[in-house]
């Protein structure tokens, strides 16, 4: 969000997909001030944390179109989208959402060897771009003390993420996960005496 795609206050986006790095970037988007922060994901508590993280708008992907619904929104489109679930389908609704000039940042990874088909027309008659990011595009040596400011600030609460559980659990731990109840599940181990 902040090192690949690098919007400004008056700048839109959509991000698809609410997992540990979706939800991440909806706090990358407050933090950069973006004016339209959209989260789409079917699952409702995800939704509801990424509004209490910064999105402006959420929408349920199994109610809605989610390109007629941002469209709804922002009738040229957005300058950014992400999409973040990995799902072909999900990656046509991003470039579609697009405004002219867009850029749709592309980060969820489907299984190697996987296409999908391209309307041309959609790239090309607009102007708009597809950008394969890696590890945020990030110097770790510039960044992370910046993350690590901003979570000072509150403004990065990545505990929000983050459930814990004993090593003893972990059943109910992959459960939790599975089920999307929890964004990340971290299992602690006993330390050994």
């Amino acid at each position: 969000m902040l090192n690949s795609l690098r919007p400004g206050p008056r700048d839109g986006i959509a991000i698809f997909g609410l997992g540990a790095v979706g939800l991440s970037a909806v706090m990358g988007a407050a933090i950069a001030g973006c004016e339209v922060v959209i989260a789409i994901d079917p699952n409702p508590e995800r939704r509801g944390l990424a509004a209490e993280l910064g999105a402006t708008q959420t929408i349920d992907p199994a109610a809605a179109d989610p390109v007629e619904a941002i469209r709804a929104l922002a009738p040229d489109g957005l300058q950014f989208t992400l999409e973040m679930s990995g799902v072909p389908a999900v990656l046509q609704q991003a470039i579609s959402a697009l405004a002219p000039g867009g850029t749709c940042g592309l980060v969820g990874a489907p299984p190697v060897g996987t296409t999908f088909p391209l309307d041309v027309h959609e790239i090309l008659s607009f102007g708009r771009r597809l950008q394969g990011i890696v590890l945020g595009d990030t110097v770790p040596g510039r960044f992370l003390p910046e993350l690590v400011t901003y979570w000072e600030e509150g403004r990065l609460p990545l505990e929000r993420l983050v459930e814990t559980f004993p090593f003893a659990e972990i059943d109910t731990a992959i459960e939790a996960a599975r089920s999307g109840r929890v964004v990340k599940a971290v299992m602690e181990m006993e330390a050994a005496r």
